[in-house]
């Protein structure tokens, strides 16, 4: 590994380092939502309920 490291050193040759995500700290209180479909998913005509998930 250090052949690698000197030889790039005199090279002047740098890797590329991408940064890892990492997701902030919630700063306030996050405010809790009311169930709107209470699990019923069923419905009679299309476009009626559009769901999401965001984990």
């Amino acid at each position: 590994m250090k052949r690698v490291q000197r030889i790039m050193k005199e090279a002047d040759i740098r890797s590329i380092i991408t940064k890892k995500y990492r997701p902030t700290q919630t700063v306030g209180h996050v405010k809790d939502r009311e169930n709107l479909l209470e699990q019923d998913f069923e419905t009679t005509t299309i476009n009626e309920k559009w769901v999401a998930d965001i984990t």
